[in-house]
């Protein structure tokens, strides 16, 4: 039976729909769901939402990677489910954010951490439904696999029951990458093979080092990262799952003069912090990385530029004076940021004309300290983004809030966008995030409370380190 029949049959029996004429994807709801995951072995399903950008770029390639299993005849499916109409459904399998891709081994369900192109689709599933190293008898099987793969490890050895194959087979079984052992001469002589075993990619690197599953493992992570990456959704999964922290951010249009002689340039760069930093294009015409700009402070008129940013519990970002594009200005650079030779760089806005004018106080970066750090005042902040819905529909609380303590002269009602501005002691990871800093304390407190005009004010007048005599004033005027 085809595989195009198989599915139509699935299509009346369980009331599946397919995604689109082009895609092999099955639409799962609430009606279809238990049956559909029951009678296949292994099913990846996504749990999207209509108005993500991220479900919307990832779906051309979710489809293409439902037709490259169909057209290899595997017995794994994909499907999918708008979480926003099966809420149940999200309810079930713990749905908090979109995409979510789980794979159903035999009805369980397993997060999906693969890279969102059709290729690392397919790669991820074959890992994790079959074998972890793949044996290759011919060199047309060899080129097949390297043709369709970006990345290959290949491990040659005589003895599979050897202490550096096993090694190779741990790391294989808790890898994404594809690990193949070719058993054909042909094969084995385009490697020019000797007793032992060696790791390949593909331009091929030689592993020598150490057979051990940690170094092995680092080993990989680092040689699947090419010299220079270009930022996209694909190489995202890469760079940011990789055990390198430290990235070398390069903004600059594709389409700049100079735009071969500063790659040549950067990919020096790459090779001398190979297994350090990440050599990172942002390429500045894409639409889609302007808030990646504004997030860095980086403006389109000064690129092509770079920055050192590294990725811990918070992002400590390095600015250089002058963006020169030589090898040994850039290298001086990161040089110094590894070694905190220079201050890390804190973004922030001008200080507006107006920024005490209405009640609720407009702090940036260069104005909080002398403002929220007044020791006379209990200055109560709301950090935001301009772009969060919960923000948007605090506003008015907190105008309302600004309003009611406008004329006290111990309580500052004050907002800063933290998309826009940092600060060395506090770090914001949400929106909004709302703290306190009481009188005479140098104290930050979190608020975690309902978010009323009335919570806001008793944890105010309970924390704020208030006199009393004023605290009694206010509550007479509210």
């Amino acid at each position: 039976m085809s595989g195009s029949v198989v599915l139509f049959a699935f299509l009346l029996f369980f009331g599946a729909a397919f995604a689109g004429d082009d895609s092999k994807v099955l639409v799962l709801s609430e009606s279809n769901f238990d049956e559909t995951i029951k009678a296949h072995k292994f099913i990846l399903v996504e749990f999207y939402a209509p108005w993500c950008t991220h479900c919307q770029r990832l779906e051309p390639e979710y489809n293409r990677a439902s037709l490259i299993l169909e057209e290899e005849n595997s017995e794994i499916k994909l499907a999918k489910v708008d979480a926003t109409k099966e809420t149940d459904l999200a309810s079930k399998y713990e749905v908090r954010g979109y995409p979510t891709i789980k794979l159903f081994k035999e009805g369980s369900p397993v997060d999906f951490n693969g890279e969102h192109t059709a290729e690392g689709i397919v790669n991820w599933l074959k890992k994790k439904t079959g074998p972890a190293v793949i044996t290759v008898e011919s060199v047309e099987e060899y080129e097949d696999i390297i043709d369709k793969n970006k990345f290959v490890v290949v491990g040659i050895a005589k003895d599979v029951d050897s202490d550096e194959w096993k090694v190779l087979h741990d790391v294989a079984s808790n890898s994404d990458e594809v690990f193949i052992r070719p058993t054909a001469q042909s094969v084995l002589d385009m490697f020019n093979y000797k007793d032992g075993l060696k790791i390949f990619d593909d331009p091929t690197i030689v592993y020598d080092g150490k057979l051990t599953v940690e170094e092995l493992s680092k080993f990989i992570k680092t040689e699947k990262v090419p010299l220079v990456t270009e930022f996209n959704e694909e190489t995202s999964v890469i760079i940011f799952g990789s055990d390198i922290k430290r990235h070398i951010l390069v903004f600059m249009s594709k389409s700049y003069d100079g735009y071969k002689a500063y790659m040549d340039v950067l990919k020096k760069i790459g090779v001398e912090f190979r297994g350090r930093a990440h050599v990172v294009l942002i390429n500045t015409e894409e639409e889609s990385h302007e808030r990646i700009l504004d997030f860095l402070g980086v403006k389109k008129e000064e690129c092509p530029t770079y920055r050192v940013i590294e990725l811990d519990e918070s992002v400590v970002k390095f600015k250089p004076e002058v963006a020169e594009f030589t090898f040994e200005s850039i290298k001086r650079f990161v040089d110094n940021a590894i070694d905190r030779k220079i201050p890390p760089y804190l973004q922030s806005q001008d200080v507006p004309a107006d920024w005490d004018a209405e009640p609720v106080k407009v702090l940036v970066g260069k104005n909080f300290d002398s403002v929220a750090r007044d020791r006379s005042k209990a200055v109560f902040v709301e950090f935001y983004a301009p772009w969060c819905g919960h923000c948007n529909r605090l506003k008015p609380i907190w105008d309302e809030l600004g309003e009611a303590y406008k004329d006290h002269p111990e309580v500052i009602i004050a907002k800063m966008d933290a998309t826009a501005n940092e600060l060395s002691e506090i770090k914001i990871s949400s929106f909004p995030t709302i703290k306190l800093i009481p009188r005479n304390s140098d104290e930050v407190l979190e608020y975690n409370g309902e978010r009323t005009v009335e919570a806001f004010k008793a944890f105010i007048e309970k924390e704020g380190g208030l006199t009393k005599s004023t605290d009694e004033k206010v509550k007479e005027e509210l």
